[in-house]
């Protein structure tokens, strides 16, 4: 989820949270599912399989611009 939040004096305000992905992530308890990049331009998210399958190959997503990909799906 996603949300913004405005600053009124000491006070946080944040707005209506909204959905930014429309997949879930990967269940996983070895790795973690999300991770952002040391220069904090970019999200890795590994995504949950569409169907679950022993024998397919993982996917993995390369968010690039996150915030610039934010911006344009937020009004």
């Amino acid at each position: 989820m996603v949300a913004e939040i405005a600053v009124q004096g000491a006070t946080l305000i944040p707005a209506k949270p909204q959905s930014w992905i429309d997949r879930q992530l990967a269940d996983s308890t070895v790795i973690r599912n999300c991770a952002v990049m040391p220069d904090g331009k970019h999200l890795v998210i590994l995504p949950r399989p569409d169907q679950p399958d022993k024998q397919s190959t993982p996917h993995v997503t390369f968010l690039l611009n996150f915030f610039d990909e934010l911006r344009r799906r937020l009004p």
